[in-house]
This record gives C-alpha cells, sequence and structure tokens, in this order.
C-alpha cells in the first residue's frame, strides 16, 4: 500500500511522493531523491509487484530493463539511473516525465471529438522513430550491434512532456541479441492489438516489428480508434 512518509535506502534516499501509474508489473511513484545538505531531485520510481518479484522469469525481465535501458542515453528515450533492492522490493530509479501518455492524449480528443492535427501526430511519431533508431542501431561494448527490439510501442509507453518533449518508455520486454527471449518460455509479452503479425503469432522479431508497431500508433492518433479492433485480434491468435 501507498505510504507517503515511506523512505527506499539504497546508496541514498528515495522518497515516494505519489503514485502516478499501476501496471500489470510494477507501480510507478513519483518521488524524491534525497542527499546532503538538502539536495533533492525529482524522479520516478518503478517498484515491481512483490508477488511478480517472486516469479524468477518475471524478476529477470525488470532486471533487463535496467540494464539494457540504462545505457541507450538518447532525448527521445527515459533514462533510467539506477537499479535497487530493499528487503525484496526491487525498483529502477528512472528519469521522471512531467506530462501525460498518448494513451491520454488520445483519449482526451475522443471525449472531446476532436482530431488530432496532422502535423502534431506527424511530429509525435518522428521522434518515436528516432529513438527505435537509436534502439535498433545500439552498439555493444564489443563493437557489435546489439539489434535491441522495444517490442512494446503502444499509446502507454510513449510520453509527452508538457514543453513538448516526446519520450519512449518501458523497455520491460525489449530484447536485444545477447539476452534470453521470455516469449520463448511461453510468457506473452506485448500488448496484442499493437504488436506485429510475426510478434503476435510468435514468431521471431527485429527491428521492422517495432516499426510496424508505431505505424498503428500513428493510425490511432489520426483516427482515434484502433486499426484492428478485438475479434481481428483474436482471429490472429486463434
Amino acid at each position: 500500500m501507498f505510504d507517503p512518509n515511506r523512505h527506499l535506502d539504497y546508496h541514498g534516499t528515495f522518497k515516494l511522493v505519489n503514485k502516478v501509474a499501476e501496471g500489470g508489473m510494477a507501480t510507478v511513484y513519483e518521488a524524491q531523491q534525497l542527499g546532503p545538505s538538502g539536495f533533492s531531485k525529482r524522479i520516478a520510481l518503478k517498484v515491481i509487484h512483490p508477488h511478480y518479484a517472486q516469479r524468477p522469469e518475471f524478476l529477470q525481465l525488470f532486471i533487463d530493463e535496467a540494464k539494457l535501458s540504462a545505457n541507450l542515453l538518447h532525448g527521445n528515450i527515459v533514462q533510467i539511473y539506477q537499479l535497487g533492492e530493499v528487503s525484496g522490493d526491487y525498483f529502477i530509479a528512472m528519469e521522471f516525465i512531467p506530462g501525460p501518455t498518448l494513451r491520454s492524449i488520445i483519449d482526451r480528443h475522443r471525449e472531446v471529438g476532436r482530431a488530432m492535427p496532422q502535423t502534431l501526430a506527424a511530429y509525435i511519431a518522428s521522434r518515436v522513430c528516432r529513438a527505435l533508431d537509436f534502439a535498433h542501431n545500439f552498439v555493444g561494448p564489443d563493437g557489435h550491434r546489439l539489434d535491441i527490439v522495444h517490442r512494446d510501442v503502444s499509446p502507454g509507453n510513449v510520453m509527452a512532456t508538457w514543453d513538448g518533449h516526446i519520450k519512449l518508455a518501458d523497455f520491460g520486454i525489449a530484447k536485444a541479441r545477447t539476452s534470453i527471449d521470455p516469449a520463448s518460455d511461453g510468457i506473452r509479452i506485448g500488448k496484442k492489438h499493437y504488436m506485429s503479425p510475426e510478434q503476435l503469432t510468435g514468431l521471431e522479431v527485429d527491428g521492422r516489428s517495432d516499426v510496424f508497431s508505431l505505424g498503428l500508433v500513428l493510425y490511432e492518433l489520426l483516427a482515434l480508434e484502433r486499426l484492428f479492433g478485438e475479434e481481428i485480434t483474436e482471429r490472429a491468435l486463434s
């Protein structure tokens, strides 16, 4: 349960301020990183749910997200600062993004019945393209490309700051050339409405799958509805 007075001590102190979002695997809090002489930095803390922390396959996904994302330093990717663990609570300290997700933006446009300007939709998609291009071509310490695939490009994982910057978040199910694929253990990963046909049917995917997913997001930005409805998606899964 959220405790506003709770502190997580791990080479410094993080004070939880407010619950920002809760997903199936983790909860994200706004927090303050505290330090000597009144130092304070606004960050986000992503804390894995305790029951998932007890399952090695999901805990490994969480750890892999931190390890993989920590080196992806790009203006359109949410920056990871630290991976920590306190009394069995695993958390990731990351950049706090002051602004809504695309999911919220799309829902709001749908509520008021107002189409999103095409230039704005194109701008958002172009910035996500920059983030994906950086990740897809990222080179590891050995000088070889890691062939990172995000695999969960969706409106909920794209954020917009109030001053107009676009950030791609949540590399929690991303796959690199050197990582173990959780899908090989029968874990369904990603949001089915935004998966490429290859990902949806469990085939091997590369960066082109992310581009396909982004195309579906762009369609929804413009049409304010998903391209593939529930019936088509379920038929593909059957």
